[in-house]
């Protein structure tokens, strides 16, 4: 989470009890049907896997765009 702090992207924050399975709730299931953690809302688009989510936001922060190359080679 220091990164996304040290980012400068603004985002929202929020932690789940995982032993209540609070990320099957009515609440989060709104927002994410997969009920799976992680995940990442922007805008409306919804991404539940870890690999997708990590490359999203080195494409938003140049310091990490280098652990994400956009070149296929």
């Amino acid at each position: 989470m220091d990164v996304a702090k040290s980012s400068g992207l603004k985002f929202e924050d929020f932690n789940l009890d995982l032993t209540k399975n609070e990320q099957k709730s009515p609440k989060i299931l709104i927002i994410n049907p997969k009920g799976t953690i992680p995940f990442l809302l922007f805008n409306s688009d919804l991404l539940t896997e870890t690999s997708a989510t990590l490359r999203f936001v080195a494409s938003m922060v140049d310091s990490l765009k280098k652990y994400y190359p956009t070149d296929p080679l």
